[in-house]
């Protein structure tokens, strides 16, 4: 037979792990329904070959916006546009650059794209991130 306290010590050790797990479901469930403004892309490096092009592209919404920013080795041709039918619109015109800090407000729903061109005789060296907030 169990002393009694073997069997208090067995009752704290199970109340404790069930505890451990029900904080652990709720930090999940938690992290799942943070709006996206909470989220952040981790940061990207790619090699981008010559004469190839990177494109990152976003799902967004009218209430969204999109802080991003990127540093490449090399000036790279950058621009944000989505598809329009067969057309394509710029959100973003094309700049030919090596880094940038700015802010996407979209004017409509719509799937926007993140495009790096690599116009040099080398590769570069890409690093982006972005951050998908609400206004």
């Amino acid at each position: 037979m169990e002393s009694q306290s073997v069997s208090k010590a067995r009752i704290w050790i199970v109340g404790f792990a069930m505890a451990t797990f029900l904080v652990f479901i709720i930090v999940a469930v938690v992290y799942m329904q943070m709006p996206p403004s909470q989220k952040m892309k981790d940061q990207v490096k790619i090699q981008l070959p010559s004469l190839a092009t990177h494109e990152e592209c976003l799902k967004l919404l009218q209430e969204n916006e999109v802080v991003y920013s990127f540093e490449a080795s090399d000036p790279l041709t950058f621009d944000i546009h989505y598809h329009d039918g067969t057309q394509i619109v710029d959100a973003f015109a094309k700049k030919t650059i090596s880094d940038l800090k700015a802010t996407l407000q979209p004017e409509i729903v719509q799937e926007y794209c993140m495009s790096w061109s690599n116009h040099q005789p080398q590769a570069v060296q890409l690093k982006y991130q972005f951050q998908i907030k609400e206004k």
